[in-house]
């Protein structure tokens, strides 16, 4: 109840601040030196909203790229060479008001919302109002405090979504590829650990969604009758991941 109380008067407050302060709609920079992207929501997503970053790098090689990523997945923007800082994001109060902080003097010439919670458009819309750019859908109740919104068909996949911000905005079209670098010592770690498999072909198996996103839960005998057909059309060594719970 507190939650939903929370968030109705989050919704009230933006919209009376929208009347006094409304987004200011127009051409969007040419040349933009900083571009600040909201990438928050899971770990599959973050992975997808990298190809869009680098269609962003591509367009425009001598901007500075900041992620707000959400803080138990961060990882995935870490490891992106385009980008060249990452701030954490959570639902508390203390964090949003961090990140207006953040940003009071250096502000962004561009903001993006990729793959997204509705929460963070307020913060966003605080930092620049005059170039903030996202979906309608993702951004739900909070979609009129877009200077730029964008209509963009849910169907397809997401790695699609995403790409069609960044190409909204000037990025380089084409981009499919996602993009994880990571470290030598990252890559020494996992091959002396999985020695027996790394090196062979292999396929990974994530079971289940854990305890917030238990609808994606797969059952024992789907898995069993997946890997049972893989391992008769091909020598692939299947690995399984997940929690404790899965």
């Amino acid at each position: 109840m507190w939650d939903r109380l929370s968030k109705a008067f989050s919704v009230g407050l933006f919209r009376l601040l929208r009347f006094f302060l409304p987004p200011i709609t127009g051409a969007l920079p040419s040349d933009p030196r900083l571009i600040l992207v909201f990438s928050t929501t899971g770990i599959g997503d973050a992975l997808f909203d990298t190809a869009a970053i680098r269609s962003l790098k591509i367009a425009y090689p001598q901007a500075r790229i900041i992620v707000c990523a959400h803080r138990k997945r961060k990882t995935i923007a870490r490891h992106h060479p385009d980008v060249e800082e990452v701030v954490p994001y959570g639902k508390s109060p203390f964090i949003f008001w961090r990140l207006i902080w953040r940003f009071r003097h250096e502000r962004p010439d561009l903001v993006l919302l990729l793959q997204i919670n509705e929460e963070v458009v307020p913060i966003a819309y605080c930092i620049n109002r005059r170039a903030l750019v996202g979906g309608v859908k993702k951004s739900g109740r909070f979609a009129n405090l877009l200077s730029h919104r964008l209509i963009i068909p849910q169907e397809g996949h997401l790695l699609r979504y995403s790409l069609a911000v960044a190409e909204a905005v000037g990025g380089a079209e084409g981009i499919r590829s996602m993009v994880y670098d990571p470290t030598p010592e990252e890559c020494h770690s996992l091959a002396t650990r999985f020695a027996p498999w790394i090196h062979q072909p292999f396929l990974v198996f994530q079971t289940g969604g854990g305890k917030t996103l238990s609808w994606r839960d797969w059952p024992a005998e789907g898995y069993i009758r997946a890997i049972t057909w893989v391992q008769q059309i091909s020598n692939l060594t299947i690995v399984l991941t997940g929690g404790w719970d899965n």
